[in-house]
């Protein structure tokens, strides 16, 4: 996967006068070095909107690039976690799998509600223009979230 088309930043969304704030979803950089060889790799940390949409939710139209999905605001409390999460790829408590043609992270937590959940949160990293690159592109839940009902 290269040249994945996606916002570097993010536009907050109100609803019934409420903002929500979406900088914790803005591109970063994150820094890894592996055990053995110690050598460091920097990747350009992107993420989709699909981290805090649901095309199955009742919440207010999201406009992102050429697509609209509607805000899920249990993924949106949720994905207030995605950032620590990517920094923390490589601790021990954090399983990471290969699932196809992306990977995956998979790690205990709890939603808004305080049920203890397995945060699954797919990503793809890849080299782009000459640089690596994480792309965060969909998270899911098991046990199913209630979520935030807004």
């Amino acid at each position: 996967m290269a040249n994945v088309e996606e916002a570097t930043s993010w536009g907050d969304f109100t609803h019934k006068g409420k903002t929500y704030e979406l900088s914790h979803l803005n591109a970063h950089h994150v820094s890894y070095t592996h055990q053995q060889t110690e050598n460091t790799y920097q990747f350009y940390v992107t993420y989709s909107f699909h981290c805090f949409t649901d095309k199955h939710s009742s919440g207010p139209i999201y406009y992102a690039l050429n697509e609209a999905r509607a805000a899920d605001f249990g993924r949106y409390e949720l994905s207030k976690q995605l950032p620590r999460i990517i920094e923390r790829l490589p601790e021990p408590d954090v399983i990471v799998c290969h699932a196809g043609h992306g990977q995956y992270a998979a790690i205990k937590g709890k939603d808004d509600l305080g049920k203890v959940i397995n945060y699954f949160v797919a990503f793809s990293a890849f080299r782009e223009r000459r640089k690596l690159r994480l792309h965060v592109e969909v998270r899911t839940l098991w046990p199913k979230s209630e979520g935030v009902k807004k």
